[in-house]
């Protein structure tokens, strides 16, 4: 093995080059994780905060999200299905297309509750069929929430309840809404759809008399005013609950995220153990990969439910020996491991082939944590934490086909690594970040995202709160109380104080690149150098200024990106570096461009790298 960066001279000095010339054509860049902003947007009202809590994707890369306003000029569109701010907040829906443009948008909630205020309505979540029907679950105290074709009609409580609506393709019409509740509080924070159309809700409840069918746990198991988790399947037609269960032990607990796969369903959250010997225990499987207690702290867990929901598969703890163990997220990779994110105080959260594998700040501070636990439940593929020298939490995760996985959340760590970054630095104290990680935990990216602080009286501050990847997209949404940066806004500027926001990461590509091979050989042992040119920008069409970058590296090496060049004003650019490698030069030149999708060479020149001996 050579690594590119040493040993040029002495291994050129002696060896004979072979110099294989020619276009190796057409690669993305996804291997590298390298992405760019492909449109972000602000979203919101001059007169009151928005956020976005949840955000899900369609097949054809559309994207919707709901989330919180109290703004009275919330941006709805013509014929959605509520235009007016009822109560002190409502929740809204908003369906954007790959692009960027807004589809619709629409507004969520009632206008008073039992005690004479107005009503007060958060959307926590959001999950699309195939048909792009969008299922939104939240928490309400309005008398006069929006319900049609309902399991529950009529709140039971004074305090909050939580709710799943559904809503058309076009954002104009409900096809079911409905409470699920008892007499206390109780609060949907996770929702996901069955491919009959069921939706599947996860949250926490502390109501004795929570609505229960074919249950796994049929009684609260907590001590009140403390919570129990809990997950309801609606029906596909919205008028019954076809499977509902408590789910806890005698301490704290709250689902945070639920997700579907093979039938099964997963769901994760954190505990709060009061004691060792808390009755009842919170739930844990023989074999289970973590069932040990640790008294007066939180534990995340993760637990997998049979397609038989009233059977669990697993059930374990996950956590370290702090005061402060919090899930926010998890996500289902194809071979049915589990990808669990959250934040935590602990020096001895387990980690298992880390990026990093300590905290950076030793444990005074959060940091983020990603784990990926293996589909028996019974250990774990990897586990790593992720932050600096600040407070570093995780919000979000998402995973592609591939098994890489991509977290968001937000962090006040200045020194949080960053890779194939588009904005280096963080830029005041709070921004949001995203990260993407290989199935066996290498970092791919890390990006900061956020803005400078606006100097209008407002708290600087970016979280992003949710994300989705989708045919090598990542599609990221929170929100922002500074400059967040724009390209193809539907709405360029903040209108109030805090506003949503909403994101697309593309690939960088796919870009052209084209090489050259040198083989060098000395005691039969061959060793490939290859140079390749990559244009950065992914551009379409011969145009001037575009950011061209020649890359060398060893057949077991990394890819070392020596100077870049830019284009000229006719699309063409040289590379020459005299020094490369001794006795050696590589020159570059191309010109090229993008027709009806497909790349070619623009112009009489032709692409090429080589290698020279001089």
């Amino acid at each position: 093995m050579c690594d590119v960066r040493v040993g040029w001279r002495r291994l050129v000095a002696i060896v004979l080059p072979i110099i294989v010339a020619g276009a190796i054509g057409v690669q993305p860049v996804g291997a590298d994780g390298a992405r760019r902003i492909s449109f972000s947007t602000f979203f919101g009202g001059g007169t009151g905060a928005d956020r976005i809590f949840g955000l899900d994707t369609d097949a054809s890369g559309n994207v919707y999200v709901t989330g919180i306003t109290f703004s009275s000029d919330f941006p709805t569109t013509r014929g959605a299905f509520q235009r007016v701010l009822k109560g002190s907040f409502d929740a809204f829906v908003a369906k954007f297309s790959a692009s960027g443009q807004l589809m619709y948008s629409t507004l969520l909630g009632g206008g008073v509750n039992g005690i004479g205020e107005g009503g007060e309505d958060a959307g926590s979540d959001i999950a699309v069929d195939r048909e792009g029907n969008a299922y939104v679950v939240g928490h309400t105290n309005s008398d006069d929430f929006p319900i049609e074709a309902a399991a529950q009609s009529t709140r039971d409580g004074s305090a909050i309840d939580a709710f799943v609506t559904k809503l058309d393709p076009t954002g104009s019409d409900i096809i079911y809404s409905t409470f699920i509740s008892g007499r206390t509080s109780d609060e949907a924070n996770a929702v996901d759809v069955a491919p009959d159309g069921s939706a599947w809700v996860g949250g926490a409840t502390n109501s004795f008399n929570f609505p229960t069918q074919g249950a796994y746990q049929s009684s609260y198991g907590g001590n009140s005013p403390n919570f129990d988790g809990f997950i309801t399947q609606v029906a596909p037609s919205g008028g019954a609950f076809t499977y509902s269960t408590y789910f806890g032990g005698g301490g704290d607990e709250e689902i945070e995220d639920v997700a579907l796969h093979d039938g099964n369903v997963y769901v994760s959250g954190d505990t709060y153990a009061f004691d060792s010997e808390m009755s009842p225990p919170f739930p844990t499987t023989e074999g289970a990969y973590d069932r040990r207690y640790e008294p007066s702290q939180y534990d995340a867990f993760v637990t997998k439910f049979a397609s038989d929901p009233s059977r669990v598969v697993y059930s374990t703890l996950l956590g370290g020996r702090a005061d402060d163990e919090e899930n926010f997220a998890l996500a289902i990779g194809a071979d049915g491991s589990t990808y669990v994110t959250g934040s935590t105080h602990s020096i001895d959260f387990p980690t298992k082939d880390a990026f990093q594998a300590r905290q950076r700040d030793g444990g005074g501070l959060d940091d983020a944590y990603l784990t990926r636990v293996n589909p028996s439940g019974s250990g774990l593929i990897f586990s790593t934490y992720f932050g600096g020298e600040g407070h570093d939490l995780a919000k979000a995760v998402a995973v592609d086909a591939k098994g890489n996985a991509t977290i968001v959340g937000r962090t006040s760590a200045g020194n949080l690594i960053q890779k194939w970054t588009f904005q280096p630095f963080m830029n005041d104290y709070y921004d949001g970040f995203v990260a993407t990680f290989g199935p066996h935990g290498s970092l791919r990216s890390s990006n900061f995202l956020g803005g400078v602080h606006p100097w209008d009286g407002s708290v600087d501050e970016e979280t992003l709160d949710a994300v989705d990847v989708r045919g090598g997209s990542v599609y990221l949404a929170g929100h922002s109380a500074a400059t967040y940066p724009v390209r193809r806004a539907h709405q360029r500027e903040r209108a109030g104080g805090d506003d949503a926001v909403i994101t697309k990461l593309a690939l960088l590509g796919p870009t052209p690149r084209h090489g050259a091979t040198l083989v060098l050989n000395r005691l039969r042992r061959h060793i490939r150098f290859s140079g390749r040119i990559v244009v950065t920008d992914g551009f379409d069409a011969c145009r001037a200024g575009r950011r061209v970058v020649v890359e060398i590296s060893s057949s077991d090496g990394p890819w070392v990106r020596l100077r870049a060049v830019r284009t000229d004003r006719d699309g063409r650019y040289n590379f020459k570096n005299q020094d490369l490698i001794g006795r050696y030069r590589v020159e570059a030149s191309s010109v090229i461009k993008k027709v009806r999708g497909r790349w070619h060479r623009c112009g009489a020149d032709r692409s090429r790298i080589r290698v020279h001996r001089h």
